[in-house]
């Protein structure tokens, strides 16, 4: 990956940050160009939450930057667990008081691989605060030196792979507090190591993995939406590529707030067919998200319960997903809070999309309304959906605006049960509640008036 940069004023800025530049960013060193201009053109990665569009970065006459050499980090020898435990050393700093993130993933890669038959724990220090401004990556499959953020970020390190492990972070805190983007807008770019966002967990195609037990705080403090900063989520849970799918993996326990992406992103793959699956979100407690709460751009057999949800900016619930990726057999059970500013749960995949076995049911919300939009432009019914005992406490009454005509709609969707339900609409607007386009709906009895 090539990048550039333009003007002496940009050079000089670089110059007198040389550290930073080539050492903790992780680029190659600043030279001086051609009169002609150096382009590079990425396409995001499946997971990005950035559309699948070409991006095409350019520099004329001056000064270019190259990521194509690099000085190794150092290696560590290898890390010693007791009876499969992994400990964080004290070496890294728990207290909060220095950035950690280049020596604790530097740890991690050199743990040794652990098994099924034998899995493993990566424990913190009991009740510790770890600043890490940069993504803790699970796994680094061999030969992947440029793509994602696996090449951005930590392209110097050795393959390595935390797989059937449970990352406990025994009450500990880990704490983003970088802002800079990796650009704003189209502009200069700032930080390349951020190109594909800068998610704090990213588990990159490893597989039967838990985290459990503490605390993941990003730097937003203002409480919005931005787009340059929008890919970074709490956590970000994927493959790597079509034979790197991620399977068994379980988020639970965890305090999520403050970030500027999405509190949890499940990925797609790259075809039908090869994508996530076996993922439990539970008992979680997660405020302040930038964008939405859980995204489900891919997986199968997906359990989303008993999580408590606080100030979402756009959608609590958000599935998008391209013209190869989907889903079947998600269910969102039990869940309270409150719901996004957008909305409750917006499916708008692509016609040839996936998707099929939803289930809502169950979820309480104190202030918002269950505002669903669930189907669009499928030729062919997509099959199995249920919404039942969802209740809304919110005073106030849903009425219909440019984004919801109705309160739920769902289009061209077959075996569709929609009961027991409770909101509060505008009084005498049974039109505005529900709305069941093209599908095949059996609506039982469903409490509009609030109560």
């Amino acid at each position: 990956m090539r990048f550039a940069v333009h003007g002496s004023r940009r050079l000089a800025l670089i110059a007198g940050a040389a550290a930073i530049t080539t050492a903790s960013i992780g680029i190659g060193p600043i030279m001086q160009a051609s009169a002609a201009t150096i382009c590079t053109t990425e396409t995001a990665p499946a997971w990005s939450a950035r559309a699948r569009i070409p991006s095409t970065i350019c520099g004329g006459a001056g000064i270019s930057a190259t990521t194509t050499t690099t000085r190794p980090l150092p290696t560590l020898p290898p890390a010693v667990g007791v009876n499969g435990v992994f400990t964080v050393p004290s070496s890294i700093d728990s207290t909060g008081a220095t950035e950690v993130s280049t020596a604790l993933q530097e740890w991690v890669a050199s743990i040794p691989a652990a098994s099924a038959a034998k899995p493993m724990t990566i424990r913190f220090a009991k009740a510790g605060t770890y600043w890490s401004d940069y993504t803790l990556l699970l796994r680094k499959r061999p030969g992947n030196v440029t793509g994602g953020i696996v090449g951005n970020m930590w392209r110097s390190l050795p393959s390595f792979d935390a797989s059937n492990v449970t990352l406990d972070l025994n009450g500990s805190t880990i704490v983003q507090r970088t802002v800079q983007p990796w650009r704003w807008g189209s502009g200069e770019v700032l930080d390349a190591r951020k190109r594909w966002g800068n998610p704090m967990i990213f588990t990159s195609g490893a597989t039967n993995v838990r985290i459990t037990n503490g605390f993941l705080v990003g730097s937003a403090t203002g409480g919005r939406y931005d787009p340059n900063r929008e890919d970074w989520m709490g956590i970000l849970i994927g493959g790597d590529n079509d034979d790197d799918i991620g399977q068994n993996m379980k988020v639970d326990h965890l305090g999520i707030r403050n970030v500027w992406g999405d509190f949890i992103y499940l990925a797609s793959q790259t075809s039908r067919g090869k994508l996530l699956k076996d993922v439990t979100i539970e008992d979680n407690t997660m405020a302040n998200a930038g964008r939405q709460g859980i995204v489900i751009h891919g997986g199968n057999n997906l359990l989303i319960q008993r999580n408590d949800f606080t100030n979402v900016k756009r959608y609590l619930f958000d599935s998008e997903p391209a013209t190869v990726h989907g889903w079947k057999d998600v269910k969102i059970t039990a869940n309270t809070g409150a719901s996004g500013n957008l909305g409750y749960f917006q499916f708008t995949g692509n016609k040839t999309s996936e998707a099929s076995g939803l289930s809502i049911t169950n979820n309480t919300i104190k202030a918002g309304h269950l505002e669903m939009e669930i189907g669009n432009g499928s030729d062919a019914l997509r099959t199995g959906a249920t919404i039942t005992g969802n209740r809304s406490l919110d005073p106030t009454e849903f009425r219909r605006n440019n984004l919801h005509r109705s309160l739920i709609t769902i289009s061209r969707w077959s075996s569709v049960n929609i009961s027991g339900n409770s909101d509060r609409v505008v009084a005498n607007s049974q039109p505005f509640a529900l709305d069941t386009d093209r599908s095949n709906a059996t609506v039982g009895v469903n409490n509009w008036s609030g109560r």
